[in-house]
């Protein structure tokens, strides 16, 4: 376990439109008799005790399945984007000291060696932020990741967002951030709407932290393999192949 306090948000709150999620948040739907969050909660065990479950559609249904787990549930009413699902996690973590490690509920692939690199990093103060990133070009729907001539992070461009050339980019994000929680909650505030989706995004915050003259950094993840998530019915029928298999 980490020297400092670490703690651990699941962004849960997805409705799973193109699963065809009717009935449950798209995080319950189960793989090898588990609902997909409960991977994710192991995985985050193994760096943290601390988790917070942020749900959304139909997230009573989590709550239940999760209630006597020793984590905390907050809500957001409105799916407004990942920086604002992040947001409801701020009456818990407000004024707390350490580092919040952020994942999608998603990603029942994650183990603790995809996180732990992330902690570490965050460990040495250097950084006000990392987070995973691959290579591939397999997932189109993954945010690119900019860099400059220097090779160093510019931005992260979310893919509805993206020019032709952005979409180009191989290096893409996966969805795991770790950030220094004392500086979080104001920099959050200053995230704008995309004026493409209508969203407020987490990715947003590097460019936050670059224009503050801090420290971020992309750390490549162990394996491409443990960072997928289930978004499409081909992706699950493929999770479910490697998972079962395990």
């Amino acid at each position: 376990m980490s020297k400092t306090q670490v703690w651990g948000v699941i962004l849960a709150g997805g409705k799973g439109t193109r699963l065809n999620c009717t009935d449950r948040p798209k995080v319950m739907i189960e793989i090898c008799g588990k609902p997909i969050i409960r991977y994710v909660i192991n995985a985050l065990r193994g760096v943290t005790e601390k988790i917070i479950i942020v749900t959304g559609f139909m997230g009573e249904k989590i709550t239940t399945a999760f209630q006597n787990e020793g984590v905390q549930f907050v809500h957001q009413a409105e799916q407004l984007g990942t920086a604002h699902a992040l947001m409801q996690a701020e009456r818990i973590l407000k004024n707390k000291k350490g580092i919040v490690l952020i994942v999608n509920g998603d990603g029942p692939l994650f183990t603790k060696e995809v996180f732990s690199p992330l902690v570490k990093a965050m460990e040495s103060g250097k950084y006000t932020l990392v987070f995973s990133s691959v290579v591939e070009t397999q997932h189109p729907e993954y945010g690119r990741i900019v860099r400059n001539r220097e090779n160093k992070v510019v931005d992260i461009v979310e893919a509805k967002d993206a020019n032709a050339e952005q979409r180009a980019i191989k290096e893409k994000n996966v969805g795991v951030y770790a950030v220094d929680n004392s500086w979080l909650w104001h920099a959050l505030k200053k995230i704008e709407k995309s004026s493409v989706s209508g969203e407020y995004y987490i990715t947003d915050l590097v460019k936050i932290a670059l224009a503050q003259k801090k420290s971020v950094e992309a750390i490549p993840s162990p394996s491409v393999q443990a960072t997928l998530g289930v978004n499409t019915p081909e992706e699950l029928k493929q999770i479910e192949q490697i998972l079962c298999k395990k």
